[in-house]
């Protein structure tokens, strides 16, 4: 009886260590990291989607980033960040774990002008009984501007913009007419 249970216990092992065998061979992972390409540093929140699936993530402290259970075949890859050039790449990824390293090169030219609004619908900018502001793009591009709110800071009168925390890549708050209107 011993006999019998050890030797179906050898075959059920045997069938399960084929099935994770199996099912491991269709699950790969894309891994890489983004870095800047002027300073090497890496680059904290960079938005990388692989297209025509439901799949994507964003770079952590160290700049890396890892996208799992993907199957084997042709993707295209798209990363963004704010103030760098887009990236669009075909990658393939094979039976075993792809990684690809990305640089991306900051353009103060890729930032387009924001007019923001407090009406709820699309208004001719001369028809706007309020004050309107504008930055233009071609004033910040020799800059040294590390984050979208250091573009704003200083260059429009009554909005004050300033770090959450003071980590590379966190949010700003932002704050049109100080904190009295609030």
């Amino acid at each position: 009886m011993k006999k019998l249970i050890l030797e179906k216990s050898k075959y059920f092992l045997s069938l399960c260590l084929l099935l994770f065998v199996s099912l491991a061979a269709h699950s790969q992972s894309i891994s890489g990291t983004v870095t800047d390409a002027e300073t090497g540093d890496p680059l904290l929140g960079v938005t990388i989607v692989l297209k025509n699936t439901n799949k994507g993530v964003v770079t952590d402290f160290d700049g890396n980033y890892i996208i799992n259970n993907v199957e084997p075949g042709d993707y295209t890859i798209d990363l963004s960040y704010i103030g760098y050039g887009r990236i669009s790449q075909t990658i393939t990824v094979g039976s075993d774990d792809t990684t690809y390293d990305f640089t991306m090169a900051f353009s103060a030219s890729k930032l387009d002008e924001l007019v923001v609004t407090g009406t709820g619908a699309p208004v001719a900018r001369k028809k706007i009984g309020n004050s309107i502001g504008s930055i233009s793009t071609a004033k910040l591009e020799n800059l040294p501007i590390n984050s979208f709110s250091d573009i704003l800071q200083g260059r429009e009168p009554g909005l004050v913009a300033f770090p959450s925390g003071g980590l590379n890549g966190e949010g700003a708050q932002i704050r049109i007419r100080g904190n009295a209107s609030l």
